[in-house]
Formats: structure tokens, C-alpha cells, sequence
């Protein structure tokens, strides 16, 4: 049996890691513990950089990261985190190749084949998923904001939406569309294209402005 050395290394910041997600503040006492789990993990005290490989398991309050590799700065509060890297949440997944984040500001940065999913709910209670796809994404701890770019493409419920960049905003629970957007309705029952969009999460309605073309298909 391969024996793997496994190093647990918890410490304490004066910052939040994914605040993004939405804590009380007991959860935000618990949030400032970084667990790190891994096969093996090396120090460089000079430096002040932390490196963990193998089976990466980083845990901070309900949030889990995996990966295969990953690479901090301690000093700048800053990390690389590389290999099928995944996060996961009660109502968020997110996967990609690589994520860096900026712990100070709050900004994490994931690459690669991006997929996320988020759980939520509509105006009338009932639960549905949205999913991103993209080449990046960068998210914005303190706004609770997201930015997609390259080949974005987003599910929600009988919208499939595609885009050259797609930003959500929290706040105002919508997604602005940006550059050759193309919305479909029920697998092309109706579509509609342009040059932007909006989409507005909880009413469920979508505007596409600029060189607008529609259709739609008539009842048999």
C-alpha cells in the first residue's frame, strides 16, 4: 500500500477566503482556519511560500477545495492552485484547471474548462440550476460578483444562453450580456440574437439589443 505523508496545517488570517459565498459572523470566525490537506507538503521559511502536491484538500468553513497542486504565498496572501482544481459548496460548484486567487481582495480567478453550477431559487420558491461554462472565470468576493469569458455558454432552466462575455451581478440578480449573444427558448421553439443582452434572474425575462434578429417556431 502507497504510504502518503499527509500534512495538516491550520493558521489564522485576518482575511476571508470566499466570502463571495455569504457568511454569518459565527461563520466568519470559522472561516479565518485554513485546513490544508496533502501527500506532501514543503515549506520555505525564507520565502515564506507553502507548497502542498498530491490530493489536495483545502477546507475553510463549508467551503472544499480540491486539487492536485498548490502554491501560497503566505506573505502576499496570494495562491496558485493547479490540476482539476474543484470547489465545492452547499449550493456552488465550481471546476477548472487552475485557480489563483488574491485573498486580501477578495478576487479568485479560475481557468481552463470552467464549469459552474449554481443552486437557487426562482421568485416562487422552487429550486432550479444555472450552469456556466467559459474558458475564465473571475469572481469578486466582496460584490458577490462573476465574470465569464471565452465561449460562454449558460443553462438556465429552458433558456440556453451563449455569449462572448457574461457578467453577473448579485445585487440585482441579473446577468449582462456582452458581444454576439444568442438566446434560445425550449430547445429553438424561440430564439432571438444581437449584440447584448440582459438577462433578469428572478423575473425570468431577457432583453437583446443591437443588429436584433427572432424567431420563432408556429404551433402545428
Amino acid at each position: 500500500m502507497k504510504k502518503y505523508v499527509v500534512f495538516a496545517l491550520i493558521f489564522i488570517i485576518s482575511l476571508t477566503l470566499f466570502g463571495y459565498i455569504g457568511y454569518g459572523e459565527e461563520e466568519k470566525k470559522k472561516e479565518k482556519v485554513v485546513r490544508i490537506s496533502a501527500n506532501t507538503l514543503k515549506y520555505n521559511k525564507d520565502a515564506d511560500r507553502l507548497v502542498a502536491k498530491g490530493n489536495v484538500i483545502i477546507v475553510q468553513g463549508d467551503v472544499t477545495i480540491k486539487a492536485e497542486e498548490a502554491d501560497f504565498n503566505m506573505k502576499d496572501k496570494t495562491g496558485i492552485i493547479t490540476g482539476n482544481v474543484v470547489l465545492e459548496k452547499k449550493d456552488v460548484n465550481i471546476s477548472g484547471d487552475k485557480m489563483d486567487a488574491d485573498f486580501n481582495k477578495k478576487i479568485y480567478k479560475f481557468e481552463g474548462d470552467v464549469v459552474l453550477i449554481q443552486k437557487r431559487k426562482d421568485k416562487n420558491g422552487k429550486e432550479e440550476k444555472v450552469k456556466w461554462l467559459c474558458k475564465g472565470l473571475t469572481i469578486n468576493g466582496d460584490k458577490k460578483d462573476l465574470q465569464a469569458e471565452g465561449g460562454v455558454h449558460i443553462e438556465k432552466g429552458d433558456l440556453k444562453i451563449d455569449t462572448d462575455k457574461a457578467q453577473y451581478f448579485d445585487k440585482e440578480q441579473k446577468i449582462v450580456l456582452t458581444g454576439n449573444v444568442y438566446i434560445d427558448q425550449n430547445n429553438g421553439e424561440k430564439w432571438i440574437k444581437g449584440d447584448n443582452g440582459v438577462i433578469y434572474l428572478e423575473e425570468g425575462d431577457f432583453e437583446v439589443t443591437g443588429n436584433v434578429e427572432s424567431g420563432f417556431k408556429l404551433g402545428e
